[in-house]
């Protein structure tokens, strides 16, 4: 894991024990993405910093429940971007649940 993201993980949960994912999904890329694409999927997850990233967004949405994405990307070190990615990755480990309604936007909560 590089140093940056271990300082950013150390930050956020300041020693305290942190609920690992039940399952590893691997770094998403689409058939139809450039090799480039595939390549960096292949290096986040093999670096450890997809794991970091999915670790960050869960303790976001324990921490903050109820808050859109963009919310959350301003209380933490991910971007809007990076964050709606990952928050997509624990909803399909069933470790966060999304809730829209047609006059807001959709918020998140933990599991």
């Amino acid at each position: 894991m590089s140093t940056q993201y271990q300082l950013t993980l150390d930050r956020l949960f300041a020693g305290q024990p942190v609920a690992i994912p039940r399952q590893e999904l691997a770094a998403a890329s689409r058939k139809t993405d450039p090799e480039s694409s595939k390549r960096v999927a292949r290096e986040i997850e093999k670096s450890g910093v997809l794991k970091g990233q999915r670790l960050i967004a869960l303790e976001l949405v324990k921490q903050y429940p109820g808050r859109t994405s963009k919310e959350l990307s301003q209380l933490g070190t991910l971007d809007r971007y990076q964050l709606a990615r990952r928050l997509a990755d624990l909803l399909k480990e069933k470790l966060v649940r999304r809730v829209e309604t047609q006059a807001e936007d959709c918020r998140w909560w933990s599991l």
